[in-house]
């Protein structure tokens, strides 16, 4: 049949073809639009549209007539040459197998038919996906700075709360370049170091010892928190900023940012082995006192002033610095919303008051401190820490001083009163004569009366 089939005409093979659909030959195509013959589609029954098409090319004998059930019982089904299913990551949803192994498949008639059912694919279907919960993602915690009156604070009421460390970021190595030591204690270690991008200098200042514990992270934390709500002055070290650093054994630290200052007087007196002279202890006193007052009108008690926390100054806008806020706490700590973490600092610098647990007079606290600053400068001696000479100080009997005038002593026993309501506060300091006529004699108006653009 082939061979013939090959030897015929084109002509009769479209002849046949079309006779295979019930045509007696092939259609008229010579003629006009109009006189075209009728579409197939109009010369062929319903069942050969449905389950034919024409066939120009197939032999007569090779083509399957167009009646449903016959053509479903020649056809041979096989399984093997089927259309596999579609893949399943492309099913939204995962249908039943047993589906496909039921009786569906059946012949014309309506019995079950005895071809085998399209094989599935062998990979089981994934199981449908699970829809996952949302989490909300919690930013750092916001800790409220105790020292600010309108802070909102998340552990109101809850001074049993555990203190949830803040998160840690490796700054100091990444932007800065370490150019030196400034100086180091029991606590902290202060470098100078330089930015990388703009060259400034800086001092960070890192704890030696990791925060191992929610009293240490508060202690570091508030001292950062006294920093940025005292503000820029000229009289207190300018604060920049504040993060915590994982450190090499585990546990963290915490790293201050702080401007560059010199030698603290402490180093000084000890280094040149004499005392202040008169005009410097003025001028202490006058920096000192508004940098105090400063504090206070900000409700914020420094209770750690003495020569070692007393800085030389780089700038032209003062010689001396006041630094060190480790041991700061609000003015009135009942007030507060936080638990706030009380320090002893340097016994030798307290007042009786402190020492007897009352803590109504903060502000009066350092002034007192400040008295006894002046009174080791201008000495040049270590106060005592015991015995009969620390109670003959804070009883205000104060041995003369020889070199220096009568009214800066009588302000050295005033800061150092016994009772601390006549204690002066650091504006009377400013407005006491003794001040006043030295700045009236060098010509510059006093220090509280500078303002800074971040004050």
């Amino acid at each position: 049949m082939l061979s013939s089939w090959h030897h015929q005409t084109p002509s009769q093979g479209l002849n046949l073809a079309f006779k295979g659909f019930g045509l007696d030959s092939q259609p008229d195509v010579a003629g006009t639009c109009s006189q075209q013959a009728a579409p197939l589609s109009s010369q062929l029954s319903q069942d050969q549209l449905m389950f034919g098409s024409q066939d120009f090319i197939t032999p007569v004998e090779q083509q399957t007539q167009a009646e449903a059930p016959d053509a479903l019982q020649a056809l041979q089904f096989d399984p093997r040459r089927a259309p596999g299913p579609p893949s399943p990551c492309r099913i939204k949803r995962p249908r039943n197998n047993t589906a496909f192994m039921d009786n569906s498949w059946s012949q014309g008639d309506g019995e079950p038919s005895t071809s085998s059912p399209p094989q599935s694919d062998s990979r089981p279907c994934p199981p449908p996906p699970q829809r996952q919960k949302l989490r909300r993602v919690l930013s750092p915690r916001r800790f409220s700075n105790v020292f600010l009156a309108d802070a909102s604070d998340e552990l109101e009421n809850d001074k049993a709360a555990t203190f949830r460390p803040l998160p840690t970021a490796d700054i100091s190595a990444r932007v800065f370049k370490e150019v030196g030591v400034l100086g180091q204690g029991c606590f902290s270690k202060v470098t100078r170091v330089q930015h990388r991008l703009d060259g400034s200098l800086y001092a960070i200042k890192r704890s030696i010892r990791p925060l191992l514990t929610d009293a240490d992270r508060r202690q570091w934390c508030q001292e950062v928190q006294a920093l940025a709500a005292a503000g820029a002055h000229p009289g207190i070290v300018q604060y920049y900023g504040a993060w915590m650093e994982e450190g090499q054994r585990g546990g963290e630290h915490m790293c201050i940012q702080l401007g560059v200052c010199g030698m603290s007087l402490g180093s000084r007196l000890a280094l040149q082995g004499h005392p202040l002279k008169e005009p410097e202890l003025l001028e202490v006193l006058s920096q000192m006192a508004a940098a105090l007052q400063h504090l206070h009108d900000r409700g914020i008690a420094h209770l750690d002033v003495k020569p070692d926390n007393i800085f030389a100054a780089k700038d032209e806008e003062a010689q001396y610095r006041l630094g060190d806020f480790g041991l700061a706490r609000p003015l009135h700590p009942k007030q507060a919303r936080v638990p706030v973490v009380s320090g002893e600092g340097d016994c030798r610098y307290l007042p009786r008051e402190l020492l007897n647990d009352d803590h109504s007079q903060l502000d009066k606290a350092d002034m007192f401190a400040l008295g006894c600053t002046l009174y080791e400068l201008a000495t040049n001696c270590t106060l005592p820490s015991e015995g009969d000479k620390y109670q003959t100080l804070r009883d205000g009997r104060l041995p003369l001083l020889p070199s220096l005038t009568r009214s800066f002593q009588d302000m050295v026993k005033l800061l150092m009163h016994p009772e601390p309501q006549r204690r002066p506060a650091g504006s009377a300091v400013l407005a006491s004569g003794l001040l006043t006529k030295r700045n009236q004699s060098n010509g510059f108006a006093p220090l509280s009366l500078q303002r800074s653009s971040h004050g």
